[in-house]
């Protein structure tokens, strides 16, 4: 009966597994890509990076619907200030111009 259990645990997250990776949003994919491209980091990064850009796409849809500014445009204020902030940290400003370059993916009314 334990076993019986466990398999269908085991089903039942994997179903949720592949189901979640099937609505990843367009800009977390997008992500995904551009980061795969520039620093081809190994595969064990993926998960916290898609989490990462999870995080992001939410944060922006918040200051989108706050601001009602686009989301490009604010992604464009952001690359903006993390390039005064620190010029010298060509990874972060490289990471704000990735999420830049999705921005266009993210949903917003406007």
């Amino acid at each position: 009966m334990k076993n019986i259990l466990m398999l269908g645990l085991l089903a039942f997250w994997g179903t949720t597994m592949a189901h979640s990776a099937e609505e990843q949003s367009a800009f977390v994919s997008c992500m995904e890509i551009k980061v795969k491209e520039i620093f081809q980091p190994p595969d064990s990064v993926m998960p916290m990076m898609r989490l990462q850009a999870q995080i992001t796409e939410r944060e922006y849809e918040k200051l989108v619907g706050t601001l009602n500014k686009s989301p490009e445009d604010l992604a464009d204020l952001e690359v903006s200030l993390a390039q005064a902030k620190s010029p010298r940290n060509p990874e972060a400003i490289m990471m704000k111009e990735l999420t830049r370059q999705c921005a266009k993916h993210i949903k917003w009314t406007g």
